[in-house]
């Protein structure tokens, strides 16, 4: 799709924007792109899916959102660089794309990535099923009884999170242990 500016200047969309091209020469499809005719941009699923108003009461909004995100993580990033690079891009934009980036690319954001994907596909399971017309009480007490039971192991798992965290992130300390210490401005009065 080609589009005519003002300015005399024109920008089309490259299909090869779509693919992804392997060392091999295998060219894989990218299907979290979406190209939006309407508005003549392309946009991450993931991220209209993150970042499209959540429902307060549905499971299932939140699940699809960070099941989007685990899924296409690294593609994700691969595309927020080509963003980031592009000198054709508008400077804001790609600044944009660079600070969504590091905010992805750190070790905390990986953590609660995977922990929020693994409690969120437990709660929308119970959450399908006791949606079902022939679900009885009892279901429903085991269900809940189940899903108390999870959060509850899952905190007694903080290892094995942070370990697939560290497999993906690719900072490998948290925030904290790498931030710098501030120094407070002393005022005249003070020594």
């Amino acid at each position: 799709t080609k589009r005519d500016y003002s300015d005399g200047t024109s920008r089309w969309l490259s299909e090869s924007l779509f693919l992804r091209k392997l060392i091999n020469g295998e060219k894989v499809p990218r299907p979290w792109l979406i190209y939006s005719v309407s508005k003549g941009s392309v946009f991450c699923a993931a991220c209209l899916l993150a970042l499209k108003s959540l429902s307060a009461t549905r499971w299932s909004a939140r699940y699809e959102a960070v099941h989007v995100l685990n899924q296409y993580f690294d593609e994700i990033i691969e595309t927020l660089i080509i963003i980031e690079e592009d000198i054709d891009e508008n400077a804001i934009t790609r600044q944009q794309a660079k600070g969504i980036r590091i905010q992805m690319e750190r070790l905390e954001t990986a953590f609660m990535q995977i922990l929020w994907h693994f409690l969120l596909s437990r709660f929308n399971a119970v959450s399908q099923r006791l949606q079902k017309v022939d679900c009885s009480i009892a279901e429903v007490i085991d269900d809940y009884l189940g899903l108390i039971k999870v959060v509850a192991d899952t905190r007694n798992e903080f290892e094995i999170y942070e370990k697939n965290a560290l497999n993906i992130s690719k900072i490998k300390e948290y925030k904290t242990t790498v931030s710098r210490q501030r120094k407070r401005k002393l005022h005249a009065d003070e020594s």
